[in-house]
């Protein structure tokens, strides 16, 4: 029963991987910023009358329960009938308008990232939990809001855990997708053909930029915090190793190398007025 649970997370996980192209990720971009713009600015107009006299708890990370009763308290009935109304409409489709963003847009950018056989693509799958946060934070806070002036004891203290978990997972969303971004990145750089057969043979110090390029997206996909300095060209070795380069030949050599610029200079080197003298 343990294994069958990951195994149908990775079959879930593959299914979306292999149908979500590029132009669905696009499409949920746009449905995602169209409601940013268009929609959530009309919606915080909407409150604007029962929030200016009482901020909305659960647009906080953490709050109390006696928050959200003093919320409720001070926005009156008018408030209070707009904002489970809220609850009930709009917080209905907008947590299908970022999952479906940020479902298709990790999916997309992980399935780039990584093998087929790769468990990392259940990442993607991470929004599903935050749209069933964020509804089960709708259905506590709109019960306690509109069972007003009654106390409704359990959903009134799992209203806050559910607003943390919802942010905390969304956060972390975001942060994956990022993070995928990048990694699809170095994939690509990885599988480039062309790019490889251009940079082959260029020396870069004792191996080519290729050579180079190689070690900088290992050192990228590695997990290690550990310092890269060690593998960086001082400053002063370059010349030896421009000479004779065509620019752009050269200009690939330095960005390879990555030189120390911040490594004590050599002062053996002669400087612009040092050791010269007038004659006469």
């Amino acid at each position: 029963m343990g294994q069958g649970r990951p195994a149908l997370l990775d079959r879930v996980a593959g299914w979306l991987a292999e149908r979500v192209r590029w132009w669905v990720a696009a499409a949920g971009l746009v449905l995602f910023a169209g409601f940013i713009v268009l929609v959530l600015p009309a919606q915080a107009a909407a409150g604007s009358f029962y929030t200016s006299l009482h901020p909305a708890p659960d647009t906080e990370r953490w709050y109390a329960a006696e928050d959200l009763y003093a919320a409720a308290e001070a926005w009156g009935e008018a408030g209070r009938s707009a904002y489970v109304r809220a609850r009930v409409t709009f917080d209905v489709v907008w947590p299908l308008a970022y999952g479906i963003f940020l479902l298709t847009g990790l999916t997309w950018v992980w399935a780039r990232a990584t093998s087929p056989d790769s468990r990392w693509r259940r990442i993607a799958l991470l929004p599903v939990l935050v749209v069933l946060l964020d509804y089960a934070e709708n259905v506590c806070t709109a019960t306690v809001v509109a069972r007003h002036p009654a106390r409704t004891p359990v959903l009134a203290e799992l209203a806050p855990v559910f607003t943390a978990a919802k942010w905390l997972t969304l956060t972390s969303c975001f942060a994956l997708l990022a993070v995928g971004l990048a990694a699809a990145l170095v994939a690509r750089i990885r599988r480039s053909r062309t790019l490889r057969w251009s940079v082959r043979g260029i020396a870069a110090g004792a191996v080519d930029v290729a050579a180079r390029l190689e070690q900088r997206l290992a050192t990228l996909e590695s997990t290690s915090d550990g310092p890269v300095g060690s593998s960086r060209t001082a400053v002063a070795d370059l010349p030896a190793l421009l000479v004779g380069a065509e620019f752009a030949a050269a200009r690939l050599v330095v960005a390879a190398l990555d030189p120390d610029t911040e490594a004590p200079a050599d002062r053996s080197l002669p400087h612009h007025g040092d050791g010269v003298t007038g004659h006469g």
